[in-house]
């Protein structure tokens, strides 16, 4: 009996090719020490269950995040073992089930051309490829949401069984144990069903249930946060800065364009807005010329915007935009992580007996040799930031440290230069902790030091300040008194 061509190509079978083409595209990353929100929170917490089984962090502090990325990690470090290069394995693995999710939903939406379509700009999108290695829980509960979105939609195009919905509530439930901001969208979905339902009055109880279940172990992992911590949503700090604090209008209405902006706009996300904007517009006022149009050349025309989105996704990867944005956006985090490494092996190999003054998170990266950047801890001295208020602190006691590892906090577009945030600048200080870093010049001036290493990446910079402090000196005093 011959094969069917027409047979769908089954999902077993093109995640493997997903997983290599992540794999091989981002082989020289994976060996990269820990960044930022890795090193300072998900990276230890996952060691503290991985060495203890404890689900609350004891090494760094704990902010109720749901637990799922700390036992999926210390369960895989069981097999390959805790280093950098197995940690990125897994996130790529992570990464390309959540791309087999996306494949599914759009081939159940719109067949698999625009499937394979959908699925090589999603993974070309700066944002996603940066992330594609990165231990956040952002990664883990997007591949657990797409998944639900698949079963979900399949639901709606064709007659499903109920163990969809189970699967659904099953795995939208593991979205939520990743991060808990992913409960917004199946309780957004169970809202739609029931106003759908209403209107229809045909209620899909089925659904609605099981898209409201989710919520249940997302409360009662809170619970048990609340029972061993005291604190049900975290320390107060964390609550104040990432909750309370924020309920301003003004702030509101700010983030909410900022999220615009990065839905539309942001890492040459502009490109295809524009593309699809200009194709949804020619119906409109030429519906019997779209009707004419030949299916290959409507092949060819959708062939060729997606072309041209690529590009623009695959250039925002390496290319820098005119404003500042987080260097996980896109490969600026791997220049941020290698200043670092240089910046931590002159330290450690000219001054290995240093107490260091830096901010997070380089404190973390100097005190904690499971990150990567050190073999020993070295003692250290932590502030805030490198702004001017800041440096200027922290020379009301010299006595304290006698190195300093100063570093770009914050991506910006360098002075002279095109920079569209800027007239946001003041909003962005008050309300989203924006600063200017001094430069490595300025901080030594301020601190009274030398500049004894410095460089710069794309728009990173880091450098390391040496002090004449007098504990130099009482140092060479025993080698001294012998000769008197």
């Amino acid at each position: 009996m011959l094969p069917n061509r027409n047979a769908a190509l089954p999902l077993w079978a093109i995640y493997p090719l997903l997983f290599a083409g992540i794999y091989l595209s981002h082989i020289t990353l994976l060996r990269l020490p820990y960044f930022w929100d890795e090193a300072g929170y998900y990276i230890p917490a996952a060691l503290d269950f991985f060495r203890t089984g404890t689900l609350i962090p004891f090494t760094t502090v704990t902010n109720a995040h749901p637990p799922l990325p700390s036992i999926l990690m210390a369960g895989w470090w069981h097999i390959a073992r805790f280093v950098p290069s197995a940690t990125r394995t897994l996130v790529v693995m992570v990464s390309a089930a959540a791309l087999l999710g996306v494949f599914r939903a759009a081939r159940l939406l719109a067949g698999t051309a625009v499937a394979a379509t959908t699925v090589f700009l999603t993974a070309a999108f700066s944002i996603w490829f940066a992330q594609s290695t990165l231990a956040h829980a952002d990664i883990f509960a997007a591949a657990f949401t797409l998944w639900g979105l698949s079963f979900y939609f399949e639901s709606l195009v064709r007659t499903s069984p109920t163990r969809n919905a189970i699967w659904a509530a099953t795995i939208f439930s593991f979205a939520a144990l990743a991060k808990e901001t992913a409960i917004v969208t199946p309780l957004a979905l169970a809202g739609w069903e029931l106003v759908t339902g209403i209107r229809a009055r045909k209620m899909r109880w089925t659904w609605v249930l099981a898209l409201a279940f989710p919520l249940l172990p997302l409360i009662a992992w809170y619970l048990y946060h609340q029972h061993k911590t005291g604190y049900m949503f975290g320390n107060p700090e964390f609550v104040r800065y990432n909750a309370t604090a924020t309920l301003d209008a003004k702030r509101i209405a700010l983030s909410f364009y900022h999220r615009i902006l990065h839905l539309v706009v942001h890492m040459n996300m502009w490109v295809a807005t524009v593309l699809t904007t200009g194709a949804l517009l020619l119906a409109p006022y030429a519906p019997e010329r779209t009707q004419r149009i030949a299916k290959p050349a409507m092949a060819a025309i959708a062939g060729l915007l997606a072309a041209i989105s690529f590009a623009g996704f695959v250039a925002a990867i390496t290319i820098n935009p005119p404003y500042a944005f987080a260097p996980e956006d896109n490969l600026t985090y791997r220049d941020f992580v290698m200043l670092h490494q240089q910046a931590i092996n002159v330290i450690t190999q000219r001054y290995p007996q240093a107490t260091v003054l830096t901010a997070w998170p380089a404190w973390t990266e100097l005190m904690h040799p499971d990150l990567g950047y050190v073999k020993q801890p070295l003692q250290v001295v932590p502030i805030q930031n490198f702004s001017a208020e800041e440096v200027q602190a922290a020379t009301r006691h010299p006595e304290k440290y006698d190195t300093a590892l100063i570093f770009s906090t914050k991506y910006e577009p360098a002075t002279g230069k095109l920079n569209l945030g800027r007239p946001l600048e003041g909003e962005a200080t008050r309300y989203f902790d924006f600063h200017r870093d001094l430069l490595p010049a300025e901080a030594a001036a301020v601190l009274h030091g030398e500049v004894v290493w410095q460089a710069q990446r794309n728009g990173e910079w880091a450098a390391v300040i040496r002090f004449p402090r007098a504990v130099d000196a009482a140092i060479e005093a025993p080698e001294t008194s012998k000769h008197l």
